[in-house]
């Protein structure tokens, strides 16, 4: 038997063709199979976790609702206990006993307030209040309570206190002598905050906003319960909550994967992982809406929709959110959970039946493989090789192998032997056929065929070696693929532009992997957010040829301009051409042209010859002559005879010699008038001109008009300084003697003249003061104007001053109306040290100061006047607010002009001349800063004053003098 023989019984010719076709089809079936099925696990899956998930959500919510509202049910219980006590305490204490107690417990202050400090027991009273035996029997009775129950309660919370709202407060803070170290308008708006801003009803626990102590440097919250006798409230009880470690506990969930935060009822943020900044900027509550963030605002949404314990899904978000309250303050107590984890989970169970059903799958083709290979595979291939045998003329092989066959009693069986039948017919018939000259024939036929196809060969090399020669020394990126797209050249053009190292086209590569590899090194980027889809339609489109020549830009700033050729063969042609400096030169062409175009001069280009090239539009109106009648003439035209004779004779030989000229002449419109010109005259290296004209006919009449007008102004301000000098001599003279006199009277006859003559000696002092501050006003604007004031540079505290302003404005300001002074302002972005001191005039700054105040004073007759200090690094900002009847908005700009007012001072009153503001205003624009105002009729105004924090370069106890300029 031949060798060869010996070697295809064991592997047959063509062996495995048709078995391999059917267990390919058979396989693919399965594996859809098996792909439905997965996916069908996959939803199952995930919707068993989201439920899951949910649920456990649930249960994680309710145990945070109970575990965070212990604190402030713990708050409300040892309230109650306090106002039953006080109660108690209250009706046990009688007038007589009330009286010597409270005498023994306060004392005057310097301030005309009531202080007191007994241990960690301190006290207020308000120089206002009105204190009768009922109320300080309350303070003595509050005082004893907190003394007695006090250090029982310092372990949860860190103070408790007794608040008469609005005149008095009894405060138990350990080794804070709180009621004793602070100004009344602090103590005061301490108290209204803890009782005055509550929520609840008139018989329950009351809980303030949440807001920030400095004092404490803590989140607080103050609680607050009535203290009734005989059914009316007498006084508060309270304490405040330290929240620190609530939001340390919501800020750090333990729910994995999940976000809590704490939204109240009004919508403002009170905790969130990356806002607790601006909360406290915001004094406490950063309102949703202010923050512009479409997230939260539907966070809230949801909450407000949602009954507590419920469950609501932010579809847009792909988020859960479970909503619960926390008893007390009423706050939404939220937590969000990515619905992605969910699916990242169902992928992982999917992905293990996937290859759980791939390994199945592949066992079953293994098995098919066998049973093709034994009861298919083989026999075809014994068929297959007898045919062979018998076309080699090797009958006792064919009949071999046909005997492995014939005795099947198959299909294969009776097709053997039908086969060995028609072999045995043709070997017959070929023996008579064969012959040595066909055989030689055949050779020589293959011979030449072989000399034919190396020839040719040789001769596409030689071509392919000239067209590389070719493509590596031209400036277009080439990329050469087959119709598969994979790469089969690439010149070197196109590595040096997608930075290839050499080594990278040395193994087959497709286009996807040199498009993946150009985008991992950054140089360019894809439209969209879904690079693996534009990658495939990219390649889907220089697939079917329907790319169009177009331009990339990449991110190192260079353009590209490509285009794809399909080849007869079927392969694609990529080509890339950096065009960055002919884009650049063309921008660079077109933006002046554009600037020519736009200019409101006249710009002209003239050849060496003076006719016109280019004119743009300007230039053609100034002469009056239309664009196209200018081009190709001469310049000589537009001048004349006298103007042609200087130009020969002054201008052109100094444009010769330097190169340019700049002056004045007079031009000739095509009307036949002369007219005055500004020219502008440029020599080209061809010898040619570049003109720039502008028609100065309205700028000479508009300076002559100026002239005049300056004469005039100068003999205004001269004959204003002469009478605003007699003024300040005649009239604030006998003032201040009418004014000292009047005191001199006062003084003398207190007591000993009836008190309607006493009241017209006030009037005439009054008076006399206010009219003697309107002079001084009316000068301080007139040496302003001048440029007579002088700017003293020195280092103060901002927040010291305003305290001290607000101290001075005290005694006209009407009483219940609440001072205040903040630090920071809405606008703060947190990076500026408010406590820090500021450099500039702090005597100017503290003018402008007390003027804002002492109109918020005269303009508000209930509520508050807020003082708030803030700003950054950079710029201080001092806001002053107030409660009063507020400015309409089409007279908020009259209240800077000079003697301007808005007639909405209440009665009783004084106003002022309308000059305060006009200086305040004037005097920050000296500094560099600006005085605003924003104000809503009926809520009142807000003046805000911004200036350079530090305006010279002296430090602390250092001074300059700086000259204003006008």
């Amino acid at each position: 038997m031949p060798a060869d023989l010996t070697q295809r019984r064991g592997r047959p010719p063509y062996e495995g063709t048709l078995a391999r076709r059917s267990i390919t089809r058979i396989g693919l079936r399965i594996a859809l199979v098996v792909l439905a099925a997965t996916a069908i696990s996959y939803g199952s899956v995930h919707s068993g976790l989201e439920s899951q998930a949910i649920e456990g959500l649930k249960r994680y919510v309710e145990a945070r609702r109970v575990r965070e509202t212990v604190p402030f049910a713990e708050a409300a219980d040892s309230l109650a206990i306090l106002s039953a006590q006080m109660e108690q305490r209250i009706a046990g204490i009688g007038a007589e006993g009330a009286g010597a107690g409270f005498g023994a417990l306060f004392g005057a202050a310097p301030d005309g307030t009531l202080r007191a400090s007994d241990g960690a027991i301190t006290g207020f009273v308000a120089k206002t209040a009105r204190m009768d035996a009922q109320r300080r029997a309350v303070l003595l009775a509050g005082a004893e309570v907190l003394e007695r129950f006090g250090p029982a309660l310092v372990d949860r919370f860190p103070n408790a206190y007794v608040i008469l709202p609005g005149s008095a407060v009894v405060m138990y803070w350990p080794d804070r002598p709180w009621a004793t170290g602070n100004a009344d308008w602090e103590i005061l708006g301490k108290a209204a905050r803890a009782v005055g801003g509550a929520q609840g009803d008139g018989s329950a626990t009351r809980w303030s906003g949440l807001y920030f102590d400095y004092g404490a440097n803590d989140w607080l919250i103050s609680a607050a319960q009535p203290v009734k006798v005989a059914g009316e409230t007498v006084a508060w009880v309270g304490h405040d909550l330290l929240l620190r470690d609530l939001f340390d506990r919501v800020l750090d969930t333990d729910f994995e994967g999940a976000t809590t935060l704490i939204i109240d009822a009004e919508g403002g943020l009170v905790a969130h992982p990356r806002y607790m900044e601006a909360i406290q900027a915001r004094g406490g509550a950063l309102p949703v809406d202010e923050t512009g963030e479409p997230h939260l605002a539907a966070i809230l949404r949801a909450a407000q929709e949602t009954e507590p314990g419920g469950i609501a899904e932010l579809d847009r978000h792909r988020e859960v959110l479970a909503v619960t309250r926390i008893d007390g303050p009423g706050w939404y107590l939220l937590t969000l959970f990515p619905k992605g984890s969910i699916a990242t989970q169902a992928s992982e169970v999917a992905m293990l039946i996937l290859g759980f059903g791939l390994l199945a799958l592949l066992l079953e083709l293994s098995i098919l493989a066998v049973v093709f290979r034994r009861d298919v595979g083989q026999p075809l291939g014994d068929l297959t090789l007898a045919a062979e045998m018998a076309r080699r003329d090797a009958p006792a092989e064919s009949d071999a192998a046909l005997g492995r066959i014939v005795d099947r009693d198959d299909e294969f069986g009776a097709l053997g032997r039908v086969f060995r039948e028609l072999i045995h017919e043709l070997q017959r018939r070929e023996t008579s056929l064969k012959d040595s000259n066909a055989q030689l024939s055949q050779l020589n036929a293959q011979l030449s065929q072989e000399l034919v196809e190396r020839e040719r060969a040789e001769r596409e090399l030689e071509r392919n070696r000239e067209l590389n020669v070719l493509l590596d020394n031209i400036q277009y990126g080439v990329l050469f693929l087959d119709g598969d797209l994979n790469i089969r050249l690439a010149n070197h053009a196109y590595k040096r532009i997608w930075r290839m190292p050499e080594d990278f086209f040395d193994r087959p590569r497709t286009l996807r992997e040199d498009i993946e590899h150009t985008l991992g090194k950054g140089l360019w980027s894809v439209p969209g957010d879904d690079m693996a889809a534009w990658i495939d339609q990219r390649l889907e489109d220089i697939r079917t040829n329907s790319t169009r020549p177009g331009e990339l830009k990449l991110n190192t700033g260079e353009i590209l301009r490509h285009d794809c050729v399909a080849l007869p063969d079927g392969g694609h042609m990529l080509t890339y051409y950096d065009v960055t400096e002919l884009k650049q030169a063309a921008a660079r062409l077109q933006h002046h042209l554009d600037g020519m175009e736009a200019s409101l001069d006249g710009m002209a280009l003239l050849d060496p010859q003076g006719r016109y090239i280019y004119v743009n539009q300007a230039h053609a109106d100034i002469y009056g002559y239309p664009r196209e009648e200018m081009m190709g003439h001469s310049w000589r035209d537009l001048y004349d005879a006298d103007e042609l004779g200087r130009f020969e004779e002054d201008i052109f030989p100094i444009l010769g010699s330097v190169g340019r000229w700049r002056g004045e002449a007079w031009g000739l419109r095509r009307n036949g008038k002369s007219f005055p010109q500004e020219l502008s005259l440029g020599m080209t290296t061809d010898g040619g001109i570049v003109c720039v004209v502008r028609d100065i006919t309205e700028r000479r009449q508009r300076e002559m008009a100026l002239d005049a007008a300056l004469q005039e102004a100068e003999r205004s301000n001269t004959a204003k300084s002469r009478f605003l000098a007699s003024m300040s001599h005649e009239l604030r003279t006998p003032l201040n003697a009418i004014i000292g006199f009047s005191r001199l009277v006062a003084r003398h006859t207190k007591g000993q003249i009836p008190d309607r003559q006493r009241e017209n000696i006030e009037k005439i002092q009054i008076s006399g003061e206010h009219l003697l501050k309107l002079i001084n006003e009316v000068l301080d604007i007139s040496r302003i104007e001048a440029g007579h004031t002088d700017v003293a540079v020195a280092r103060y505290s901002p927040q010291g001053l305003v305290k001290e302003c607000m101290r001075t404005i005290e005694p006209i300001v009407t009483p219940g109306v609440r001072l205040e002074v903040w630090a920071g302002d809405p606008q703060d972005d947190g990076s500026g040290d408010l406590g820090s001191d500021a450099v500039g005039d702090a005597a100017k700054v503290r003018q402008i100061v007390t003027n804002l105040l002492g109109n918020a004073a005269r303009h508000t007759e209930t509520g508050a006047i807020i003082a708030r200090v803030g700003g950054d690094a950079r710029t201080l900002v001092i806001e002053v607010a107030d409660t009063g009847p507020g400015i309409a908005p089409e007279m908020q700009d009259r209240v800077f002009e000079e003697f301007g007012q808005v007639d909405n001072v209440p009665p009783g009153k004084r106003g002022g001349a309308g000059l305060g503001l006009t200086i305040s205003q004037r005097l920050a624009r000296l500094m560099g800063g600006e005085v605003s105002l924003r104000s809503e009729v009926g809520k009142g105004s807000v003046f805000i004053l911004r200036l350079p924090r530090t305006l010279g370069t002296g430090g602390a106890g250092s001074e300059e003098r700086r000259e204003a300029s006008g």
